[in-house]
């Protein structure tokens, strides 16, 4: 199956463990809980949680709250590499 990466700055941790925040189709804020996997160079593998085609927010997480309106400035494909 393809190995879903994203920027380590993308990955941030709480009490239940890893997260991302995801750009849902309603260009709202969603906090997703992941499973890690390997770092290699400046990309985290993600084992579970996110699909291809997610939109992850990989700058701006500070203050960001579920449900939230994104302005995505930019994007990045998840695909498998």
């Amino acid at each position: 199956h393809d190995v879903l990466m994203v920027p380590t700055q993308a990955v941030g941790a709480n009490a239940e463990g890893a997260l991302v925040w995801l750009v849902d189709p309603q260009g709202q804020a969603e906090l997703r809980q992941v499973v890690l996997g390997d770092v290699i160079g400046d990309r985290q593998v993600i084992a579970e949680g996110l699909q291809p085609g997610d939109s992850v927010v990989i700058n701006g997480q500070a203050g960001l709250q579920p449900g939230m309106p994104v302005q995505v400035a930019g994007t990045e494909n998840l695909a498998g590499e």
